[in-house]
């Protein structure tokens, strides 16, 4: 697979640290980037600790390899932070992750560092190449004979076709054919979309389950940018009851795209100081979910 691999952090937040036993561990939900399932995992070995950053594709999926850059930040409630450099591994069907050793001591983890008894992982992940892995499946081929038969217009992305019959849905025509020229295109090009995220934005509109963690943002994109809110409101759903990603990012996305229901679904769970730490991004662009945050923070104290 090749194409311009945007990076992703992944958030975990380890609890109870005084309690744990040699050999304990906690790991993150499993989240799909790339039609990879990624998680952390976090393990005590004797007196010191280690995180894994693991990739659980299926062994027998065949060879399969991906070169990755990743950055390690430890980070507590009250503002601690431990930096690990970008290190560059290869993560493969044989070694499927890749461990940061050498942190600080348990004693100094636990006695030191941590806030409340926990502390906050988040490892961000850049993909620099990947080979053996294939694209998402189609669950609708816009590009077969029925669908050319069917079609009245073809949306041009690239080398790719999708033939629809768009012309007579009012819903079709007000994204795709808001001026004269393009009504009376036979083939209309479709630019800043890529055909994998049109692809996936189509199946939704026809209310395939096709919404995963690696496609929902995209999908929210196109749904803002033709104005579909039925797409978006399948993608909140999909963010509210299905959806493993961390409480930042779902409230990056509520506040990106005005998903209030998801937005307070996030808040709702928010229960401890560092539970409020590991959902901010000091670079979301959203000040009422700042505010907010802040509001939470100063109500602890912290």
């Amino acid at each position: 697979m090749e194409e311009p691999f945007e990076p992703f952090t992944i958030t975990h937040v380890v609890r109870n640290l005084s309690d744990w036993f040699i050999h304990d561990r906690s790991d993150s939900k499993v989240v799909l980037q790339y039609n990879v399932p990624w998680k952390l995992q976090f393990k005590k070995y004797n007196e010191e600790f280690c995180v894994y950053l693991m990739c659980e594709k299926d062994f027998f999926d065949g060879e399969w390899s991906i070169k990755v850059k990743v950055e390690l930040t430890l980070s507590t409630a009250i503002g601690k932070t431990y930096e690990m450099n970008v290190i560059e591994a290869v993560i493969t069907r044989f070694s499927p992750w890749y461990c940061f050793l050498d942190l600080m001591s348990w004693r100094e983890l636990v006695e030191e560092f941590a806030f409340d008894d926990q502390v906050i992982l988040d490892v961000k992940v850049q993909i620099v190449e990947m080979a053996g892995v294939e694209k998402k499946k189609k669950s609708i081929n816009f590009d077969d004979e029925d669908a050319k038969k069917l079609s009245d217009v073809t949306l041009c992305i690239g080398d790719e076709k999708f033939h629809l019959l768009a012309r007579q849905s009012p819903y079709f025509h007000s994204m795709f054919f808001k001026d004269f020229k393009e009504a009376t295109m036979e083939e209309v090009p479709l630019k800043d979309v890529s055909p994998e995220d049109f692809q996936c934005f189509l199946e939704v509109i026809n209310l395939e389950p096709t919404l995963t963690d690696d496609c929902v943002e995209n999908v929210l994109k196109l749904a803002d940018m033709y104005e579909a809110k039925n797409v978006t409101r399948q993608c909140e759903e999909f963010l509210i009851h299905k959806s493993n990603h961390s409480d930042k990012k779902k409230l990056q996305m509520a506040g990106r795209f005005n998903l209030n229901d998801l937005k307070e679904q996030v808040f709702h769970g928010l229960r401890t100081k560092t539970d409020i730490r590991a959902a901010t991004d000091p670079d979301l662009k959203n000040p009422e979910i700042l505010k907010r945050l802040l509001d939470m923070a100063l109500k602890y104290h912290y």
